[in-house]
């Protein structure tokens, strides 16, 4: 496993197609998202001042999306920190295998998509909850 590198983690800007009032933002295969979509799930109902994350995963790339709302996403490799305020629905943030992410709600009825390349079976076998587990599991990983 390669040590995870907070430089590879972007913001990156989704086209969408406007009518009117609204817009399309589509998500799909070779499109948009920089890997093979393979879940999507959402989080919402969250209130203000809620944080949510606390994990990393040894695997799986993300795309997290703000459709509604604000939220901070602060990223860790380990060695670097930084945080990404999301607060568009036309931009993703891609967080790359073996990112601490720690996700801070800051408003009521927020709504955060993510997109990633792994099913929920393959994720969840490689999941990190403990941050202890995780930093030991990067003294393990190879530079990048």
């Amino acid at each position: 496993m390669r040590r995870p590198d907070l430089s590879q983690c972007r913001l990156l800007p989704l086209i969408g197609h406007s009518a009117g009032a609204s817009t399309l933002i589509p998500l799909e295969q070779g499109g948009a998202l920089p890997f093979v979509l393979k879940r999507s799930f959402f989080v919402h109902g969250a209130r203000a001042n809620e944080f949510r994350g606390g994990h990393a995963n040894a695997v799986t790339t993300e795309a997290l999306i703000c459709v509604q709302g604000t939220v901070t996403a602060t990223l860790d490799d380990g060695d670097h920190a930084g945080s990404f305020l999301l607060d568009a629905p036309n931009v993703a943030l891609i967080i790359s295998p073996m990112i601490w992410v720690d996700l801070h709600i800051h408003t009521d009825n927020a709504i955060l998509l993510a997109c990633t390349d792994t099913s929920w079976a393959e994720a969840a076998l490689a999941y990190y909850r403990e941050r202890d587990a995780w930093e030991r599991a990067l003294e393990h990983c190879a530079a990048a």
